[in-house]
């Protein structure tokens, strides 16, 4: 029996456009000591051919019968965490890219912070043709809970491959945590696992593609993400904010400056979101404001019903 990896490369993979690079890019890590597992879910494209191009031991390529990420995105993050062998895993998507030395980055790193559960690369937004759009703003090398979730609606840009996970405390949590078209699965699966603080690096290890065939650039969905960052603001309020207890003076200091602030932001960004829903079609989801604001008193939920048919 082979020797268990020290990571695993897990690739929910549909698309055929870009798979390739994506691949290429894993399989030229200067860290050797992994193990890269597609999961083909049910793809129109003929991914087993194109991956049959890749001559590499490492390579495990799984199909699903069925489709599982069109009903359920996460649920599919989850059926191939059930194929990773390594003590740490890493969500790739079948249209970003790794720098080569992304593994080696985050191994150094985590090796002088052992008591983290979780590595976050430094990552890029690229065009369709892998041009850089921006770069988002660095994280220390060490960070808390408290200085990454002010971070996190701070400056930072989000994304699921960038991440590092320790499966067994992925696996403690349930796994990724799942919200409609997975919409800040990534940010909150991280801040769950960032109870010990969390690890990184400023370099840029990651390019993050809007191709505009993958959920994250794609506006058809408007109504799905809007829930899902009413559940996402919902879970923080009840799951994260209670955990946040550190008492260092940084700790608090970061604590002072997002909690209180916290129903101010959540109300920006879901307002953001409902002003993509056409005007005549926002009333469907009034309701959601008194079902799943329980950061908002009644004063600030009406002012929210205000905004949104008075101020964009």
């Amino acid at each position: 029996m082979p020797t268990s990896p020290k990571y695993s490369f897990i690739m929910p993979a549909y698309k055929g456009q870009f798979i390739r690079e994506s691949i290429a890019s894993i399989l030229k890590q200067t860290h050797k000591d992994f193990e890269l597992i597609i999961v083909d879910d049910a793809s129109p494209d003929n991914l087993c051919e194109i991956v049959s191009e890749y001559k590499d031991s490492r390579i495990r390529f799984y199909r699903n019968e069925h489709n599982i990420g069109g009903a359920d995105l996460v649920a599919q993050w989850n059926h191939c965490l059930e194929y990773a062998r390594g003590e740490w895993v890493i969500l790739a998507t079948d249209d970003d890219v790794y720098e080569p030395e992304f593994l080696s980055t985050a191994d150094d790193v985590l090796s002088r912070h052992p008591q983290v559960d979780i590595f976050r690369g430094r990552i890029c937004p690229c065009d369709v043709d892998g041009n850089i759009q921006f770069v988002e703003a660095c994280m220390p090398e060490y960070t808390s809970l408290e200085e990454f979730f002010y971070l996190m609606y701070n400056g930072l840009f989000g994304g699921i491959p960038q991440y590092v996970y320790r499966k067994s405390a992925l696996l403690n949590i349930g796994g990724f945590t799942s919200l409609p078209k997975a919409y800040g699965s990534d940010d909150l699966t991280a801040l769950l696992l960032a109870r010990n603080g969390i690890a990184a690096s400023g370099l840029h290890l990651v390019k993050f593609r809007y191709s505009g065939i993958n959920i994250s650039s794609e506006n058809k969905f408007a109504i799905e993400k809007l829930f899902a960052r009413f559940l996402l603001f919902e879970h923080i309020y009840t799951d994260i904010i209670p955990s946040l207890q550190s008492t260092d003076v940084y700790s608090l200091y970061f604590k002072n400056r997002i909690v209180p602030h916290f129903s101010s932001i959540a109300k920006r960004v879901l307002l953001k979101y409902f002003h993509l829903i056409p005007l005549s079609h926002r009333h469907n989801y009034i309701h959601w404001i008194w079902e799943h604001t329980p950061y908002l008193n009644k004063r600030n939920k009406y002012s929210m019903i205000y905004r949104l048919y008075v101020k964009k």
